[in-house]
């Protein structure tokens, strides 16, 4: 694959052996059929094929940012917790308990979603 669209999302146009799109658009132009019918899948069909494989990219791309989310999360509160015990510094004492408590919200909605 290529690198991730300004959209944030990774470009599905470029695999391997060429997209499912443009398989399916040789295979369209190899149909022994009227060129009407050839140009309504072309308009029809294979427009909702690449809408759907955008779809799924960009679904593939939020699942595995929420993925590094929760396992990062959840890597980094136990170590925030252990760090804000009663001994040492005022300033430590502090602020890891809050920042774990929101780094545990996130881990949450992360796996919830």
């Amino acid at each position: 694959m290529t690198a991730a669209t300004n959209a944030g999302t990774p470009d599905t146009s470029a695999h391997r052996d060429g997209s499912t799109p443009d398989k399916l658009e040789r295979a369209i132009a190899l149909l022994a059929m009227a060129d009407d019918k050839k140009e309504w899948m072309r308009d029809r069909w294979l427009d909702q094929v690449r809408w759907f494989d955008k779809k799924a990219a960009q679904a593939n791309f939020r699942h595995s940012t929420l993925r590094v989310v929760a396992i990062t999360g959840g890597v980094l509160v136990p170590g925030l917790v252990s760090v804000s015990s009663n001994e040492g510094l005022h300033w430590l004492r502090e602020w890891p308990r809050p920042l774990a408590f929101v780094v545990s919200l996130l881990v949450a909605a992360a796996v919830l979603r």
